[in-house]
């Protein structure tokens, strides 16, 4: 299936246009922001234990935005000089949450945006399939299987198992990917070590990521494409942006993650202007209307509704498996 690209007028895209220059310094910062805000959750806790469930979501959530910042740099927009961009994408982000930097770009960038929705070539269309998500019964089954499930972590078990065999083990077995792996999961391991002892890397690192950071990307996969694919036309109709209260964006939707549709119409925009783009874009009513009364998650503000309650709506009235089944992944 092939959707429609909607057209911009030459003006917007004009406005557009210099807002896709990258910088070298950019992607750095929100490097170091990320591994600053985890430092500082660590230390949160050691000085009060009972600060540890924040610390794992605050840490869970800067993982799950390294994630986004490796998505940038598949993309080639997270630095402008390639070999920057790369070592960016790959080492502080990929390596860290274990993800190869080209396996990512090969099911992203020629796959998913090149064959959006596509049943047979998108690995996110996939991902819905092999998931269950196409085989929803109705409105509890959804919200058991896929929220509380995801929600009460009832899920990670089968997550470390997919994530040891298909990632881990994988990029162990190649030599290049084997070192970077090594290099950097030691230097995490060393650096949690000396700030909060031998145990620092699984309870600050590996915890929060088998937890925190695969529910966030869950909730991803939900809420860019589900229950879009089978009735749009256009890349507006299948694609979402979200706008979430102040309290959800907190933890989620970091690094202009949130705006989804605005990166599938000009992926080469860089994070940081990502919004700037948004804001541009509102002038023509066909972006604008898609936008309108869309939410977060599970937070709306005034006159918008959450991505779960759209979803819950969907569902109630069309509660049969879509008719494009069968024949999605996410970072």
């Amino acid at each position: 299936m092939t959707y429609l690209k909607h057209e911009f007028s030459p003006e917007l895209r004009a406005a557009v246009m210099p807002l896709q220059q990258s910088s070298n310094w950019r992607g750095l910062l929100g490097v170091l922001t990320d591994y600053s805000l985890v430092v500082a959750a660590v230390l949160l806790s050691l000085w009060s234990p009972w600060c540890y469930p924040f610390s794992v979501l605050l840490i869970g959530s800067r993982q799950r935005a390294l994630g986004a910042l490796l998505h940038d740099a598949v993309h080639y927009s997270l630095a402008r000089n390639r070999r920057w961009n790369r070592f960016l994408g790959a080492w502080p982000a990929g390596f860290a949450i274990f993800i190869d930097f080209d396996y990512y770009r090969e099911i992203h960038v020629p796959q998913h945006h090149a064959f959006l929705g596509d049943p047979k070539r998108d690995p996110d269309r996939q991902e819905y399939v092999d998931t269950g998500l196409l085989q929803v019964k109705d409105r509890l089954d959804f919200l058991l299987r896929f929220v509380l499930k995801q929600g009460l972590l009832l899920g990670v078990p089968e997550y470390v198992k997919y994530l040891v065999t298909a990632r881990i083990y994988t990029m162990l077995m190649t030599p290049r990917l084997c070192v970077g792996l090594l290099v950097t999961q030691g230097l995490l391991f060393a650096g949690m070590w000396w700030l909060a002892g031998p145990w620092g890397y699984l309870l600050f690192w590996v915890l929060p990521f088998i937890t925190i950071s695969q529910l966030l990307g869950w909730f991803n996969l939900l809420s860019e494409h589900y229950r879009l694919f089978e009735r749009g036309q256009t890349v507006l109709e299948v694609t979402r942006n979200r706008f979430p209260s102040w309290w959800e964006h907190l933890f989620y939707g970091l690094h202009g993650e949130n705006y989804h549709l605005t990166h599938h119409l000009f992926a080469g925009v860089p994070y940081w202007n990502l919004g700037k783009v948004h804001r541009i874009l509102l002038a023509d009513p066909a972006y604008r209307a898609a936008n309108q009364h869309r939410g977060g998650m599970f937070s709306a503000p005034a006159g918008r509704t959450s991505v779960l309650a759209e979803l819950l709506e969907d569902i109630r009235l069309y509660p049969s498996t879509h008719p494009l089944s069968a024949e999605g992944h996410r970072p």
